[in-house]
């Protein structure tokens, strides 16, 4: 006879390695988060929420579902993969084809032209032919769709993209949020300019680009070069996509998002900036609490010798 080893329960609990502050924002956030849940209508979704995917193109597959006329992102969807070749995985969706495809979205909506920077720290970038078309009211929509219908966090927000949705002050704006290198340089030939003459010139050679952008090329002294600098900074990087960043708030305020985000700013910020936590031991060590059987009885010894090698394993790997 096999001796059974302990049982793994997950702990929903955490109290010994969470803070007082982390836990209540935790249940925060999910209250918020269940109350805009509980509005969506779990029933059979209208046709206009099934949604055809094609793995290679996700996104695309998404614009043509969400701009459709009668699309609601407050019923379900109704997801079918379809291969190339034209053959469906599956004609009913029992939540696993939408989260699938919520992950999917997410990814390819993150990597694609319509934001820049790192990674995980992703400002909204100008395309304008996307701005004629509202296809940003539809990214700001499809986010929101993968928060609430999927629980699928965003996580590449910067820290200025979200406080902008929120409509609360941003930083001030470093060169490396440009993604102009022509501009990036020639701002940095102003910033690091020792004389109000190099300055000038600096000035000079960029007064092109700043033009468009609206900022005064004029320099009194020396001082204002780092003003003149951030004014022309803010301009590309906020300013120029200002209509795009309306069209996305309004899309996520189709579910009620950037509202939230306005009135809980602080607590919703994990679910949009920061990327993705690292795994660590303690995480997994403090995943499970172990049901053992009673003291002394030799299935109690093979479960101490299970979960010693269990921990042990998890040293090896961390």
């Amino acid at each position: 006879m096999q001796r059974r080893p302990p049982i793994l329960i997950p702990n929903i609990s955490n109290i010994d390695t969470q803070s007082t502050a982390e836990i209540e924002n935790e249940l925060d956030v999910a209250a918020i988060l269940q109350s805009l849940t509980s509005l969506v209508d779990e029933g059979t979704p209208p046709r206009s929420n099934y949604v055809n995917v094609m793995r290679d193109s996700v996104l695309e597959s998404a614009f043509r579902a969400f701009k459709r006329q009668r699309f609601s992102p407050w019923h379900r969807l109704n997801v079918t993969f379809v291969d190339t070749a034209g053959v469906t995985d599956g004609a009913v969706d029992d939540g696993g084809p939408t989260r699938e495809f919520l992950c999917l979205l997410i990814t390819e909506i993150k990597d694609s032209s319509f934001f820049n920077g790192p990674d995980y720290n992703k400002n909204l970038s100008l395309v304008s032919r996307s701005v004629d078309n509202g296809d940003y009211r539809n990214l700001g929509q499809m986010i929101s769709v993968a928060l609430v219908h999927g629980g699928i966090k965003p996580l590449f927000f910067s820290r200025r993209l979200y406080h902008s949705i929120a409509s609360h002050p941003t930083p001030p704006v470093t060169l490396e949020e440009v993604d102009d290198r022509e501009l990036q340089e020639q701002l940095q030939r102003v910033i690091t300019a020792e004389t109000l003459a190099e300055a000038r010139d600096a000035i000079m050679e960029a007064s092109g680009s700043v033009c468009l952008l609206g900022c005064s090329a004029g320099l009194r002294s020396l001082d204002e070069k780092e003003y003149f600098a951030q004014q022309a900074l803010r301009a590309y990087v906020e300013g120029r996509t200002q209509k795009a960043l309306e069209q996305f708030v309004d899309g996520m305020n189709a579910m009620g998002r950037a509202e939230k985000i306005r009135s809980h700013i602080e607590e919703l910020e994990p679910l949009f900036v920061g990327g993705p936590k690292a795994l660590r031991l303690q995480d997994l060590l403090d995943l499970f609490s172990v049901s053992f059987a009673e003291p002394g009885s030799n299935r109690r010894r093979a479960q101490n010798q299970t979960v010693m090698f269990w921990n042990d394993w998890l040293i090896e790997v961390d």
